[in-house]
């Protein structure tokens, strides 16, 4: 169990390598036809979104929104409290606090107008999670993303 306050440093993961990452992810999302790609976080799943964003969240659910440009959008139902904290350890997206990530991460692809949208672990996504999604993006053709990931 990961106790304490995690710290991010540049030395150890320059923001480039992170930058290095998350294009890495828009380009395998562009031969995929994939107009962004959400990753589930929790408590027992925090990789995907470390190794996307340096942050290596440990407690609770949250969303991360990779569109085909522009910073990932990191969505979580904690308190505003912690979100100086999530940034000083996230260099490179925007921190949303939100009662309902997934209502919200819906709003901003129906907003993108977004087509095709990959998940990774879609079969894994909690229900209530997935619910809010979809309701708010009626359109959106979803596709699991998972190997696609993986081969990154």
């Amino acid at each position: 169990m990961r106790r304490g306050l995690m710290g991010w440093n540049a030395e150890e993961l320059p923001v480039a390598a992170i930058e290095a990452r998350l294009a890495r992810l828009r380009a395998a999302m562009q031969g995929a036809g994939l107009d962004a790609f959400i990753v589930y976080t929790n408590n027992t799943r925090p990789s995907a979104v470390a190794w996307l964003t340096g942050f290596t969240p440990y407690w609770s659910d949250a969303l991360l929104l990779v569109s085909k440009s522009g910073a990932p959008v990191f969505a979580t139902a904690l308190s505003k409290r912690v979100s100086e904290w999530i940034r000083t350890t996230d260099p490179v997206s925007e921190i949303v606090n939100t009662p309902q990530p997934g209502k919200l991460m819906g709003e901003r692809l129906a907003k993108d107008k977004a087509k095709r949208v990959g998940v990774l672990e879609y079969d894994m996504l909690p229900a209530g999670l997935a619910h809010d999604v979809e309701t708010a993006a009626p359109a959106v053709e979803w596709s699991d993303g998972t190997a696609m990931f993986a081969a990154l």
